[in-house]
């Protein structure tokens, strides 16, 4: 991966971090309808700030770990809040 590839997933990783932070907090205050879905939001944002801070660091497998928070949160989501 070339080092422009790197700092783009890097800057990608932390706007995405700061869009997140009102969804993450508002799920731990309330919930998200199910026991689960809670909990899975609260794992997965943590995971978010470790992993961009190894991308920081330049671990390698760290990049797709990043792609499969990125994936997964959003599309989690989605689904989730049209059940509400």
């Amino acid at each position: 991966m070339t080092k422009n590839a790197k700092l783009i997933i890097i800057t990608i990783s932390i706007i995405t971090l700061i869009a997140l932070f009102p969804i993450s907090i508002t799920t731990f205050a309330y919930g998200m309808g199910s026991y689960a879905a809670t909990w899975l939001y609260m794992g997965l944002y943590p995971t978010l700030i470790v992993a961009i801070f190894l991308a920081i660091r330049n671990v390698n497998p760290v990049y797709y770990l990043l792609y499969f928070i990125a994936l997964t949160y959003p599309s989690y989501f989605l689904k989730t809040s049209r059940n509400i």
